[in-house]
């Protein structure tokens, strides 16, 4: 958000999304080695004049406790594809909210989901990445992945942005008070 603003030279109100697995919020849980996509996004309009972080986690913990048992439900049998239709249209119209216009970050999380411990018959992983399926530049744009470090006692954040606004947000000084850009694993010693 401080390099949109950083960019534009204001603050916008920024809708965040985040996917949420709803694997262990279904009744009964699905098995932990269950395969494809069962996920919802919630969302969270940030207005521009509540841009703090501890405004950001409320509106975003409040968005994803609306993803609950009775919306999962919903989601099931004939009707459900008509459900989440609706769900989404739900978020264009939380975009639509505000008079001026917003930017955008998409969320996901792959923390505990177990990608170090995949082994498709070569051993298991050195290094699990996130990247694009296609050489498209505007494909992932703002786009944020977290992912559990190998060792398991931290997170990545792959960070997608157009090459400008990327090069803004590291020079970012409360961002490189939190953690280490580009410090690829492969260069770590592990004693």
């Amino acid at each position: 958000m401080a390099t949109f603003k950083a960019k534009s030279g204001i603050q916008k109100s920024t809708l965040i999304t985040h996917a949420v697995n709803l694997r262990q919020r279904a009744v009964p849980q699905f098995s932990k080695h269950s395969m494809g996509n069962f996920l919802c996004m919630a969302a969270a309009l940030v207005r521009a004049n509540e841009t703090g972080l501890d405004n950001l986690v409320c509106h975003l913990r409040k968005a994803i406790r609306k993803i609950d048992i009775d919306l999962i439900t919903a989601l099931q049998g004939d009707g459900g594809w008509l459900k989440y239709c609706e769900c989404m249209k739900e978020i264009g119209k939380a975009s639509h909210g505000t008079n001026d216009k917003i930017d955008l970050i998409v969320f996901s999380s792959w923390c505990n989901m177990g990608a170090y411990e995949i082994d498709f018959g070569w051993g298991k992983p050195t290094w699990v990445a996130c990247a694009p399926k296609t050489k498209s530049k505007t494909e992932m744009v703002n786009m944020v992945f977290l992912m559990d470090t190998k060792m398991g006692n931290g997170i990545e954040a792959w960070v997608y942005l157009e090459e400008q606004d990327m090069a803004m947000l590291e020079q970012n000084q409360e961002l490189l008070a939190f953690g280490i850009l580009e410090q690829s694993p492969l260069n770590l010693i592990v004693s």
